[in-house]
């Protein structure tokens, strides 16, 4: 809410002083990016370190944003608050109950009329939601980078127009998130419903109504895995709820088929994610399609991402770590072999950052390039077949040529004592490759709620 008016209290200020007031936001924004990323150094608590993480993700958002307004003023694209270049921001204000239109007629203006203390208000371009106070606990908040920008203004449009919105896209581009994040900066619960081939209308029109009577939103994830002719019918649910809510004059419904009476809540809206790329995915009938507005999400930001949870993690050199992690898993993904479980997208760059994240609590004094490069080789090795190792070690040192360890991998000395222990009771012989197998495993835990262990038969994988 300051930043939103900062921003625009330098953005009204006229051609002559708007360059220099715009470069005093963005200096404060980036003071206090480097004092938050100070804050992780001394923090034991996992609930405070993710409450500063999140921070720090808003805060490199917000002085990207300046930075990009500084220069478009400066390419004379910018000169007022009404401009869209500004609009299409986020933004948070508070309206007193004396800021409410005075030619608002009798009716809208008892909708709006709120205590004295007024309400809370976010805008994206035209379209504006009252904060919902919903208490969300926690979480883990969304890099945002300009592909989620693009998908909120959309968004916001497709619910201001009270059609549906349809992010598309392949997995791991951030379309569930999206939504997710989006609702939680509203303060708006999301529900998230995966959905299958054995899902019939009974189960969604149960849903629909409850998201009706509780304004929560609904975001129904691979929503073309359900059978064409569960779809067709649920295309007339969802149709009954948008004509529901764009009637002024009613604000109940009854589903096709069903008499019972259900209450619409003006805030409740209803989003589909679909991936195209997966087998046994069914075509949409032609009542949802005319429903629904599809925004592609194809490829995220993986570099803008890495350098958001680098510096949230205390890194100092987020820029340059950023830019050669997200370079290696590019050379990783086209140089190496191509086998089922491979992943060098956005997903397993995640995993590999949390990693660093906390080897970097763990090891504060450790140079940031061997810590970053060691841990890379811990996470993306025990995944490659026996083929592959060689070469993603001759692309590791291409990236870091300071490192010249990277070879000589050895078994924790917190885990060494414990292993030796339990193979001498068992008696078994305390092979290399086998005790690293067991390391290997034990650091792919920490980062990983599901394990596959594959491997040919007789390679003792249910031992390790």
């Amino acid at each position: 809410m300051k930043w939103t008016t900062q921003c625009e209290a330098a953005i009204g200020r006229g051609d002559k002083k708007i360059v220099k007031d715009i470069k005093a936001v963005a200096q404060e924004a980036h003071d206090l990016l480097i004092k938050m990323a100070s804050w992780t150094e001394d923090v034991d608590s996992v609930m405070a370190r993710r409450k500063i993480e999140m921070m720090i993700s808003l805060q490199v958002h917000q002085r990207d944003i300046v930075n990009e307004l500084a220069s478009l003023q400066r390419q004379k694209q910018l000169t007022d608050v009404q401009d869209f270049e500004w609009t299409k921001r986020m933004r948070t204000y508070y309206h007193l109950e004396d800021d409410i239109d005075e030619d608002e007629d009798e009716e809208e203006s008892s909708k709006t009329q709120h205590d004295k203390n007024g309400k809370c208000v976010v805008s994206i371009a035209e379209t504006s939601f009252e904060y919902q106070n919903e208490f969300l606990g926690c979480k883990e908040r969304l890099v945002v980078t300009p592909l989620t920008d693009r998908c909120r203004v959309a968004i916001a449009q497709t619910f201001s127009m009270f059609q549906c919105s349809a992010p598309t896209g392949p997995a791991g581009t951030g379309k569930t998130e999206t939504v997710k994040d989006l609702g939680r900066h509203l303060g708006h619960y999301v529900v998230v419903t995966n959905c299958t081939e054995q899902m019939r209308y009974s189960h969604c029109e149960r849903i629909f109504r409850g998201l009706c009577t509780s304004g929560a939103w609904g975001c129904f994830d691979e929503f073309n895995r359900i059978s064409s002719s569960v779809l067709s019918v649920i295309g007339h649910q969802m149709q009954a709820i948008m004509d529901a809510k764009a009637s002024h004059e009613s604000s109940t419904l009854s589903f096709p088929g069903d008499k019972k009476m259900t209450t619409v809540h003006d805030m409740c809206s209803i989003f589909v994610t679909m991936n195209p790329d997966y087998a046994c995915r069914n075509e949409l009938p032609e009542n949802l399609k005319s429903l629904l507005r599809p925004m592609a999400m194809i490829k995220p930001d993986s570099e803008a991402i890495a350098k958001v949870k680098l510096c949230s993690n205390g890194f100092s050199d987020f820029v340059g770590l950023a830019r050669k992690i997200c370079a290696l898993y590019e050379f990783c993904d086209s140089q190496l072999s191509i086998q089922p479980h491979y992943d060098f997208g956005l997903r397993s760059i995640c995993s590999a950052l949390e990693m660093m994240g906390h080897e970097k609590r763990g090891n504060k004094d450790e140079p940031e390039e061997h810590l970053t490069s060691r841990t890379l080789r811990d996470v993306i090795v025990p995944k490659l077949v026996k083929e592959d190792i060689k070469i993603f070690l001759y692309l590791l040192r291409d990236i870091f040529p300071e490192q010249d360890d990277l070879d000589n991998r050895s078994l924790s000395s917190k885990y060494q004592g414990a292993v030796k222990t339990v193979m001498s009771e068992r008696n078994l012989y305390a092979d290399k490759t086998w005790t690293s197998k067991i390391d290997e495993l034990q650091n792919t835990l920490r980062i990983r709620h599901g394990v596959m262990v594959s491997g040919p038969p007789g390679t003792c994988d249910v031992g390790a």
